[in-house]
């Protein structure tokens, strides 16, 4: 389960290391619904929500993330709020930190990428670039991201953007003199 697509399939969709998300195996359904945060002395606690109400979204779980999320499941310990990520060194929510160390390692031990410059994040960008060079209309990526504002998707991956563009003028240009 080691596969770059298998990997965009699971994280890239969300910010791992701050959303939470509850996995319905059954019907191949991933509810991001709460996310973590940070109290008004900096310590990371159990959010009631997503940042933005359009962070609260539900994702198709396809059978590598499936595969992933189970062999998770299997590994995880119990904690008082049945989370996957876990940190149970401190026995408390994963940081952004240690979240990033863990995904490195598990890029180093799958021999996945250059393992010094993964991090969840890139994940993300990679999955979303990815999605706009299949022709994933920027409206659709707005909501697979959880943004608030099609102005942040367009302005965030503005070069993906610009490349599409670019590659299909240059398609229909190509279909319009053949026609």
């Amino acid at each position: 389960y080691s596969s770059p697509e298998a990997l965009n399939s699971l994280g890239a969709q969300t910010k791992m290391q701050h959303e939470v998300l509850d996995i319905d195996f059954k019907n191949k359904k991933i509810h991001i619904k709460t996310s973590l945060t940070h109290d008004e002395n900096g310590k990371i606690i159990l959010g009631d929500r997503t940042k933005t109400y359009a962070g609260d979204r539900f994702l198709d779980l396809n059978t590598d993330a499936e595969a992933i999320l189970k062999e998770a499941t299997l590994e995880s310990t119990n904690n008082e709020y049945d989370l996957l990520f876990w940190d149970t060194s401190r026995n408390n929510f994963m940081s952004v930190q240690a979240s990033n160390s863990a995904f490195k390692r598990f890029c180093q031990k799958n021999n996945i990428a250059k393992q010094d410059e993964e991090t969840q994040y890139v994940l993300r960008h990679s999955y979303a670039t990815r999605k706009i060079e299949s022709g994933t209309p920027a409206e659709v990526l707005k909501d697979l991201l959880g943004h608030k504002d099609i102005e942040v998707t367009l302005n965030t991956y503005f070069d993906a953007f610009s490349e599409y563009k670019n590659k299909y003028n240059e398609k229909s240009f190509q279909y319009n003199i053949l026609s």
